[in-house]
C-alpha cells in the first residue's frame, strides 16, 4: 500500500489553480449547467474539503486542484476568504491522475442506486401532492411554483437538479424501478435504452400485450459442391496390402495379418506344393506347382 502524505489547512482560493489532469479528465465540468451542486453549496456549504498538490513551475509553487474546483470557482464569485483544502504529496506524478478520478467516481451511481435515491427523495419533494401512488405521469409533470427557486420545477426536476441528472431521466428511473426492476440489469449488460425499458414498463402498466412475432419461412441455405468423380483411378502408391496366406506354415508369426505393409509391385505369389498319389503303383510324391502359370 502506498503512502500518501495528506494535510488539511484553511485556504484562500484565489491561491488555487485548475491541474491540467483535471482538466483532461474532465473536460465539461468548469462549464457543466448542474444547478444542485451550486445550490446544495448555497444551502450546506462543502462537506468534503478541495483536494490540491503543489507543482513548481519556473521555480513557483503552484496549487493544482483535482477535485472541488466547481467549489473554488463557487468561493471566489461568493468572496469567500479561506476554504478547507487538503493537500497532497505523490511519490509519482502517474498517482496524481489515479487519486482525482478515485475522488470524483461514486460507488452509488448505478440505475438501481438512482432508483433508491430517488424514492428516498420523493416525499421530500411531493408533499404539496402527498405521496400517491395514483398520480400519472402527466400530472407528476406539472410544474411547481416554488418561491424559493428562481423558476419553478415539477417533481422530477427539483429531483434531478439535486442528484445532476435530468428530470426525464428521474421520470423514466423510477417508472422502470416501480414496474420491473429487471431493466436495470438488462440496461446496464446489454445495449438496451433507459428509455425502450421506460416504454415498455408503461405499456405493461396500461395493459398493453407485446405483438406476438411473425413465424417467418424457413430459408434454405445451399453451397455449390464439387461432384466426385468415382471413375478415376487412385493412386495406389500409398495403399496397403494384406497378404493371403495359404498353408499353416505361411501364417504371420505375429499372428496378425495387419502388421505387414506391402505394396501390391513388390508381393510375389509363392508355388503351391500338392502330393498327389498314382492310381496305378499307389506311390505317392510331390507336385511343385507355379502360381503365374495356372488359369
Amino acid at each position: 500500500m502506498k503512502k500518501i502524505k495528506k494535510e488539511y489547512k484553511m485556504i484562500s482560493p484565489t491561491d488555487l489553480t485548475r491541474a491540467d489532469e483535471h482538466q483532461k479528465a474532465l473536460p465539461s465540468n468548469e462549464n457543466e449547467d448542474c444547478e444542485g451542486t451550486i445550490d446544495s453549496y448555497k444551502k450546506y456549504d462543502r462537506f468534503h474539503p478541495v483536494y490540491f498538490y503543489v507543482l513548481l513551475i519556473n521555480g513557483i509553487l503552484v496549487k493544482k486542484v483535482i477535485d472541488g474546483w466547481k467549489y473554488v470557482l463557487f468561493a471566489i464569485e461568493n468572496k469567500i476568504d479561506q476554504i478547507f483544502a487538503c493537500e497532497i504529496t505523490v511519490d509519482e506524478p502517474a498517482d496524481v491522475t489515479e487519486i482525482m478520478l478515485l475522488l470524483q467516481r461514486s460507488n452509488h451511481n448505478s440505475l438501481l442506486d438512482l432508483y433508491n435515491m430517488i424514492e428516498s427523495l420523493w416525499p421530500l419533494y411531493s408533499k404539496g401532492q402527498g405521496y400517491r401512488s395514483d398520480l400519472t405521469d402527466k400530472e407528476l409533470s406539472v410544474v411547481i411554483s416554488n418561491p424559493e427557486s428562481e423558476k419553478p420545477l415539477n417533481i422530477y426536476q427539483q429531483i434531478g437538479k439535486l442528484l445532476c441528472i435530468s428530470g426525464t431521466q428521474v421520470k423514466h428511473i423510477r417508472k422502470v424501478g416501480m414496474v420491473n426492476m429487471d431493466y436495470f440489469e438488462r440496461i446496464e449488460s446489454s445495449r438496451f435504452s433507459l428509455y425502450a425499458a421506460y416504454l415498455a414498463c408503461k405499456s405493461e402498466v396500461e395493459g398493453v400485450e407485446p405483438n406476438v412475432p411473425s413465424v417467418k419461412e424457413p430459408v434454405y441455405v445451399s453451397t455449390a459442391t464439387v461432384t466426385p468423380v468415382f471413375s478415376e483411378q487412385l493412386s495406389t502408391s500409398n495403399q496397403k496390402v494384406i497378404p493371403v496366406y495359404e498353408t499353416a506354415l505361411d501364417e504371420n508369426p505375429s499372428g496378425s495379418v495387419l502388421d505387414q505393409d506391402v505394396t501390391a509391385t513388390n508381393a510375389a505369389p509363392k508355388p503351391l506344393t500338392v502330393t498327389v498319389m498314382c492310381t496305378n503303383c499307389h506311390e505317392s510324391f510331390e507336385l511343385t506347382i507355379d502360381k503365374n502359370n495356372m488359369k
